[in-house]
């Protein structure tokens, strides 16, 4: 039984940090590369947005609960922030079907890896950060500090999985709560 997981597990991780969506045509006003990073994004963002929404509707006791609603208060909060700049760019915030694929082997992968598959998230979210990095500079100089905001929360998210992966839980819900904290007093709430 543990050989076949030991076959499925790579299968399903791959499958998971594979890119997939539509080819974007710019109309020549916004950079290229900037719509295919932000559109990967944006289905970043619906993938643990849906990966969270199931975690949390499991009713079971999980150590790690905490941390899991504070990282699904961060995406909430970035999902609104996000909103107007995905209809600004013509991009969808909603998972596509591939989106959907990979939210639900992502699922799989955390029942059967559970700390490995979050080490192996957390080293391809640090990748991820010098992809994103490139936003604020292709951006439009009007949109320049939404784009920083989108490279800080990742930044924030690796922290905090980090964290959690070393064993800190305490530390890794306290450096999402910090950000929500920062983004709501931004916004005067």
């Amino acid at each position: 039984m543990k050989r076949r997981y030991l076959i499925i597990l790579p299968l399903l991780i791959l499958v998971v940090f594979m890119g997939s969506g539509p080819k974007l045509e710019s109309d020549g006003t916004v950079n290229q590369e900037l719509l295919e990073i932000f559109d990967y994004e944006l289905q970043n963002r619906a993938f643990a947005r849906g990966t969270f929404e199931v975690i949390l509707a499991d009713d079971g006791e999980n150590p790690k609960r905490r941390f899991f609603e504070a990282f699904y208060e961060l995406e909430m909060i970035t999902q609104k922030k996000y909103a107007p700049y995905a209809k600004k760019y013509d991009l969808d915030t909603e998972a596509r079907w591939w989106t959907r694929v990979r939210t639900r082997l992502g699922l799989i992968a955390i029942d059967l890896a559970g700390d490995r598959f979050m080490k192996m998230m957390h080293n391809a979210t640090i990748k991820y950060v010098s992809k994103l990095e490139k936003l604020p500079v292709l951006s439009p100089e009007e949109d320049r500090d939404f784009f920083e905001f989108v490279v800080a929360q990742e930044i924030v998210q690796a922290n905090a999985v980090g964290y959690l992966v070393e064993g800190d839980l305490a530390k890794a819900i306290a450096t999402i709560n910090d950000f929500v904290l920062k983004q709501d007093q931004a916004q005067g709430n």
